[in-house]
């Protein structure tokens, strides 16, 4: 689940997701050669549909690849979609994302802000949903259900992995395992991270039983990785490539996963004091635990 994705919303009345499509699929692109050697798209998922929260996707997944220097290709996905009128791209990209999607809707270097990165809350970059997940697990308040009728819901099952920046030398510092919120290394991680970047996790989420994905937040965007394998849910089938899959994957991440989970931290009030209260709750947990212990190893002498 190393590649990460990114999401864009196209920002010009003038152009519309016909004419997109149209100019992908005949090749109406001039892409620089040194940038983008001997440059290969090909749609492999044409004028599908996704309903998403009763919301109709349509979409077009592209495999785009590039040669390199010792011969192979190196393959990613573009996702192009429209979304109630708004047209937006899903693309295997970080910082190279916007230059990338500008040269393939042939905007010169002179015309900005047609392509623009999606908005996300400040919480997303400043840790505090991080932390509140991470809390969640913690305090065994994982489920979370947001419907009137109770029918939706959203549980974080477990924590794979989390990254973040040190305070001194911004190296980052991780810690990674099973069960990996309940040991000691987690609470030196919180007193030694400056900012949480990066969680990995298990949800489940309406109706897919299983979906673990990572979300890496940046300087304006986040990044977002699924995992094929271990996911279980009605897009599985046994005739769906695994690229249309991931392109399922994505789409359900980025656009119905990540705005839900925006919300759920909005409605939960979180403290702005989180990670401080999260730290002083494990901490608590440990010296219980350790005065149990030494209790234990008293009685037996």
């Amino acid at each position: 689940m190393s590649t990460k994705s990114t999401l864009w919303y196209l920002n010009d009345n003038t152009l519309n997701y016909e004419t997109i499509i149209t100019r992908l699929n005949n090749r109406e692109f001039d892409l620089n050669p040194e940038r983008y050697p001997d440059f290969i798209l090909d749609n492999r998922a044409s004028d599908q549909t996704l309903n998403l929260s009763g919301s109709e996707i349509r979409y077009n997944l592209f495999d785009y690849s590039i040669s390199t220097t010792a011969g192979n290709r190196i393959h990613n996905q573009l996702i192009v979609f429209d979304q109630n009128g708004q047209i937006g791209f899903i693309v295997d990209k970080a910082t190279g994302g916007l230059r990338f999607i500008r040269a393939l809707l042939g905007y010169g270097s002179s015309e900005k802000g047609f392509v623009i990165p999606a908005k996300r809350d400040a919480s997303f970059f400043d840790d505090r949903l991080f932390f509140w997940i991470i809390s969640r697990i913690y305090n065994d308040e994982s489920q979370i259900d947001f419907d009137s009728l109770g029918d939706a819901s959203l549980s974080f099952n477990s924590l794979d992995s989390i990254k973040g920046k040190t305070v001194a030398s911004l190296n980052t510092v991780s810690t990674e395992g099973s069960d990996v919120i309940k040991m000691l290394t987690t609470l030196s991680f919180l007193l030694e991270s400056d900012r949480l970047t990066e969680v990995g996790l298990v949800v489940t989420y309406k109706e897919h039983g299983s979906l673990k994905v990572e979300l890496r937040s940046g300087s304006d965007m986040v990044r977002v990785g699924v995992d094929l394998r271990s996911y279980v849910g009605p897009y599985r089938d046994q005739e769906t490539e695994d690229s249309v899959l991931r392109c399922k994957l994505l789409l359900l991440a980025h656009l119905d996963l990540l705005p839900t989970i925006q919300i759920l931290f909005k409605n939960d009030n979180a403290d702005e004091e989180i990670k401080r209260d999260l730290a002083v709750d494990i901490a608590a947990s440990i010296q219980t635990r350790l005065n149990r212990l030494l209790e234990d190893l008293g009685a037996g002498n």
